[in-house]
C-alpha cells in the first residue's frame, strides 16, 4: 500500500456501508461503516429511559437533511394534524368516543357518558335556581323557552310576551284549568273595587267541571228564579242526598221545611218534575207521589211549595161505570175541563158505592187532553176495591210525565180500562190531585 496523506485523498460523498475504516487493534483491524451504523443505533436504544418533558429534542429527517425538533413542537404538530386531517361528523351518535386527559393519563370516553355528566351539571347548577336571590317581576324580565322548530332553538321571552300569549290561549281554549286560577285570589285582591254592576258585566263560572262566562243579567235571572221563585222555596243541598234512594223516596238530613201534603218540584238531567209529599220520616226521608225520581241521576234542585199550590178535584158518577171499556164521563153526558193555570196531575184515587159482584173489580185511568196519565198495570191504572168506600190510590210514581201536564181548557176524562167480572160496579167517586207550576 502506497503511503498517502489523508489531506490529499478524494472526498467520497456516498456511503454504501461496505467501506472500511481503520480501527485501533492488536493486528490493525478494520471496521465496516455498516457496523458502526448498527452500533450507534443499538447504543441509542440502550440509552436510559426518560419521561418526556418540555424542551426535549428529537432527531428528524427532512428531505436529505437531518434535523432536530423539540418535543413540544412535535406534540403541537400532531394535534394540529389530527384535527385538520379528521372528517367532520354531526350530530354526535351514541357510542362515539372522545379522548380525555385525566391527571396526565389518557382515556377514551363514550359521548353518552359526557352527555349524562353535562345534564347532571345543568340540572344541579343552571336549572336549580333555589339558591338564587328573589326579585320583583317586571314586564321586561326574561324567561327561558324552547321554541320547537327546525332545528329546536332555545330562546328567551319577556313576561309581557308570555302574559299576552297566555291571555289569548286561554280565551281561545274557552276554559281555564284550576292551576291557571291558583293565584286568582291574590290577583283579584289587587284590582280596583267596583261598587255598581252592569247587566253585561261578565263573571267566570264552572258548570260540571267546564268553565264558562256568565253575565250579571243571567245570574240575576237565575237568582230570582232559584231564590225568589215564589211560592216555591229552594231547599238547601245540604239538607238532602242528591241521589234518590228509590224512585219515590229521597233521603233527607233536615225535613223542617217540608210537610206531608206539600207540593215539591225537582230537577234531574236538566228537566223539572212535579209531585206531592205523601209520607215523611222525621229528618231522614220523604216519600212522594207523582213524577218519579231517578236512582241513577242526582237531583240538581229541590223546591217545596205551599198548600195553596195543591188542587184536589173530585168527580162522582152515578150508576154503572165498570161494565165495559169506555170514557165514563162523556158516556153519561158529562164533560169536564181544567179551568186553572198550568198544573200537573200527580196522583188520583177512587172508590165505588157498589162493588162488582163478580170475582174482579173494574180498572180506572185518567186522561188529560185525551192521553192516559197512569202507567200502573201497563197503563190500565188502578183497580177499584171490592169493599165500597175503600179508597185505592194510583201507585206512587206510576205517572206518565209526558201526559201529566194540564193547561187551561184541556179536557179531563175518566176511562174504564178493564170491566169488572159482572159489570155491575156503580157510583164511582174519584179524586184527582194537581200541583200548580
Amino acid at each position: 500500500m502506497v503511503d498517502k496523506a489523508m489531506s490529499t485523498m478524494d472526498i467520497d460523498a456516498s456511503i454504501a456501508g461496505t467501506e472500511r475504516l481503520l480501527a485501533q487493534g492488536a493486528d490493525g483491524s478494520v471496521i465496516l461503516v455498516s457496523a458502526i451504523s448498527a452500533y450507534v443505533i443499538d447504543d441509542l436504544i440502550a440509552s436510559t429511559a426518560a419521561t418526556p418533558t418540555t424542551g426535549d429534542y428529537l432527531l428528524g429527517f427532512r428531505g436529505t437533511d437531518e434535523k432536530t425538533m423539540t418535543l413540544d413542537l412535535v406534540a403541537a404538530y400532531a394535534v394540529t394534524y389530527a384535527y385538520s386531517a379528521a372528517s367532520a361528523v354531526t350530530p354526535a351518535a351514541s357510542g362515539d368516543l372522545l379522548l380525555v386527559n385525566r391527571s396526565g393519563t389518557i382515556y377514551d370516553m363514550d359521548v353518552d357518558v359526557l352527555k349524562t355528566y353535562a345534564l347532571v351539571g345543568i340540572q344541579a347548577t343552571v336549572l336549580n335556581t333555589s339558591a338564587l336571590g328573589s326579585a320583583t317581576l317586571g314586564a321586561t324580565d326574561l324567561v327561558t323557552v324552547c321554541q320547537v322548530g327546525t332545528p329546536t332553538s332555545p330562546k328567551t321571552a319577556t313576561l309581557t310576551a308570555l302574559t299576552t300569549y297566555l291571555d289569548a290561549a286561554l280565551i281561545a281554549l274557552g276554559t281555564m284549568q284550576t292551576s291557571a286560577c291558583a293565584y286568582l285570589k291574590t290577583y283579584t285582591a289587587a284590582l280596583s273595587a267596583k261598587s255598581t254592576g252592569a247587566a253585561a258585566d261578565t263573571l267566570y263560572v264552572i258548570n260540571s267541571g267546564t268553565a264558562y262566562k256568565m253575565t250579571l243579567a243571567t245570574i240575576a235571572d237565575y237568582c230570582v228564579d232559584a231564590t225568589y221563585d215564589l211560592p216555591w222555596l229552594l231547599i238547601a243541598a245540604s239538607k238532602y242526598t242528591a241521589l234518590p234512594t228509590t224512585t219515590s223516596t229521597l233521603a233527607m238530613s233536615d225535613t223542617s221545611d217540608i210537610s206531608i201534603g206539600d207540593p215539591v218540584k225537582f230537577t234531574w238531567s236538566g228537566t223539572t218534575y212535579y209531585a206531592v209529599v205523601t209520607a215523611m220520616s222525621g229528618n231522614s226521608s220523604i216519600t212522594i207521589a207523582g213524577a218519579p225520581f231517578s236512582t241513577s241521576a242526582s237531583l240538581t234542585d229541590l223546591y217545596v211549595g205551599t198548600p195553596g199550590q195543591v188542587k184536589n178535584v173530585t168527580y162522582w158518577v152515578s150508576d154503572l161505570f165498570g161494565d165495559a171499556i169506555y170514557d165514563i164521563l162523556s158516556t153519561v153526558g158529562r164533560y169536564e175541563r181544567w179551568e186553572g193555570s198550568a198544573a200537573y196531575l200527580v196522583a188520583f184515587a177512587a172508590t165505588s158505592g157498589e162493588a162488582d159482584t163478580g170475582a174482579a173489580q173494574p180498572k180506572i185511568n185518567v186522561e188529560v187532553g185525551g192521553n192516559a196519565v197512569s202507567t200502573n198495570d201497563t197503563n190500565k191504572g188502578l183497580q177499584i176495591s171490592g169493599t165500597p168506600g175503600t179508597w185505592i190510590a194510583n201507585s206512587a210514581v206510576e205517572i206518565h210525565t209526558t201526559n201529566y201536564a194540564v193547561s187551561r181548557g184541556e179536557a179531563i176524562e175518566i176511562l174504564c180500562t178493564e170491566a169488572g167480572t159482572n159489570g155491575d160496579a156503580a157510583d164511582l167517586s174519584i179524586t184527582l190531585t194537581f200541583v200548580y207550576e
